[in-house]
């Protein structure tokens, strides 16, 4: 199989979440760690890392999707777009996703809160890319929040900022899923009020925790170092 055809279904295996991947035992495939960050002087733009590390595997496919908690001062900077149509939030430049034929930037929940990143190495009917190689140390993503100063609360302030595994995925060049096992679950698809008329088997997959970890980060806004007026 080409790498034109399997890239092709790269991302919706990983969005399904629907092809057996087998962990390695004793060994994390893949470690996503958010950066932690203080933001001070009055910066009104914040830039988080986020690190990956792939010892076993290269990359050809990745879907990661953050969350903050809703507040007032401190949220994704979903709030403009990039001349190449992206959202203003994600900045690729000098990770492993630089080069990349396809990255979205978009909004799951249509709020400043929520962000999720998608990228093919290869796509269909381009020059082909290589994935990326086995590695420790990269960096995957900035994230870039906006903060309103006029709107912190007073004193320091710590902001998680959540990966959600359940809606996060990684893949292989044969479009073969990283660190997700399948199993069968039986599952009724019609009910006659209280009884199942018709049953069926579903493959559903769930992240292997001993083989892919999420860490997640934090910004903390120092107001003890804030410019005072």
């Amino acid at each position: 199989m080409s790498m034109k055809i399997t890239s092709r279904i790269i991302i919706f295996t990983i969005i399904a979440l629907a092809i057996i991947s087998v962990a390695v035992a004793g060994d994390k495939r893949i470690i996503l760690t958010v950066g932690e960050i203080i933001v001070a002087a009055e910066d009104t733009l914040a830039v988080l890392p986020v690190f990956i590390d792939s010892p076993l595997d290269s990359l050809a496919g990745v879907e990661v999707y953050f969350k903050i908690e809703k507040n007032d001062f401190l949220y994704f900077a979903s709030d403009d777009m990039r001349d190449d149509g992206l959202l203003i939030a994600a900045d690729t430049t000098g990770t492993i996703l630089s080069g990349w034929e396809w990255i979205g930037v978009s909004t799951l929940d249509n709020t400043l809160y929520d962000l999720k990143i998608s990228a093919m190495a290869d796509w269909p009917d381009k020059k082909r890319q290589p994935p990326f190689p086995p590695q420790r140390g990269g960096k995957l993503v900035d994230l870039l929040f906006r903060v309103d100063w006029k709107n912190s609360p007073v004193g320091d302030s710590v902001w998680v900022v959540k990966i959600v595994p359940e809606k996060s995925g990684f893949s292989d060049p044969l479009g073969n899923t990283i660190g997700i096992v399948t199993s069968v679950k039986r599952v009724c698809t019609e009910y006659a009020g209280d009884s199942c008329l018709v049953w069926k088997n579903r493959r559903v997959g769930v992240l292997d925790t001993a083989a892919v970890r999420f860490k997640d980060g934090s910004i903390k806004l120092a107001d003890s170092l804030r410019i005072k007026p």
